[in-house]
């Protein structure tokens, strides 16, 4: 019972090589629709912002605006939400950044030479070599920008993955019994203790992004963490009536788990 996050190129192989692991072990795949799905359960135009804001780079506006951070903390609490199930594959949208700290989480890159992206980007697609590179350079340049976006991280910084894969050099089959290898004594990390700690992530995640969806409260400043069995609360607020909306939806969302509060008035 292990996880295995795959960060991916475009036109690395990625995500065969996601499906093929998956198989492999008897693991279920989290692909883009099965995001869009639980994100739907906050609500329909949460499927559609978090349609059209996946894996793209984010205008200025964008940034700044609720939807996106709102988008940002759904996201991450969906990811946890299927981390916590185990037995996952979880493809792209910084899933390593989510369970960087996570024991029984495996994070792994999937790189290809651009010469090897293009051949398969001109075959698959049916285009030049010119409007193949032109593809490859626009949706490799969104794929880092979205994860600048929501994480503040460099995509391309081996730092955040425990192993990287060229598949320009090495065959997928020989990529996928590594992973099914390394997977397998990975699952001994999977430690009640282990557990533990990525159930309070999962809450602090689900507590942050109910509130960061919700129209009705706008907090510029805001965070949900977990100390011990316990979720603080931090953030900066305007008046007494935000406070009490604040901390109503928060007790509502955390449920039995026992929240403290470090929240300031904006002077």
């Amino acid at each position: 019972m292990a996880i295995l996050t795959l960060s991916r190129e475009f036109a690395s192989c990625g995500d065969s090589i996601g499906k093929m692991a998956a198989e492999s072990l008897g693991y279920h795949l989290v692909q883009k629709e099965n995001l869009l799905i639980e994100a739907g359960k906050f609500g329909d135009n949460w499927r559609t912002w978090s349609r059209e804001l996946d894996e793209r780079c984010p205008t200025l506006w964008e940034r700044y605006d609720w939807s996106f951070r709102g988008f940002g903390a759904l996201l991450r609490s969906v990811i946890l939400q299927f981390a916590l199930q185990n037995n996952k594959v979880i493809i792209g949208r910084g899933g390593n950044f989510v369970l960087q700290d996570v024991p029984h989480a495996l994070t792994v890159r999937i790189v290809s030479s651009v010469e090897a992206r293009i051949e398969r980007i001109m075959e698959r697609e049916l285009l030049s070599r010119n409007a193949a590179k032109r593809l490859d350079e626009k949706k490799n340049h969104e794929r880092e920008c979205f994860i600048k976006a929501l994480y503040g991280k460099d995509w391309n910084d081996p730092a955040w993955y425990e192993l990287c894969f060229d598949t320009s050099k090495q065959s997928a089959d020989h990529i996928v019994q590594c992973l099914s290898s390394i997977l397998k004594d990975r699952e001994k990390s999977n430690t009640e203790e282990a557990r533990s700690s990525l159930a309070m992530l999962a809450k602090a995640a689900h507590v942050k992004a109910g509130i960061l969806t919700n129209p009705s409260i706008f907090i510029p400043i805001f965070d949900v963490v977990p100390e011990g069995k316990r979720l603080v609360v931090k953030g900066v607020i305007h008046n007494d009536k935000e406070l009490e909306y604040l901390t109503k939806a928060a007790s509502e969302l955390a449920g039995q788990t026992p929240l403290d509060y470090q929240l300031h008035y904006r002077v």
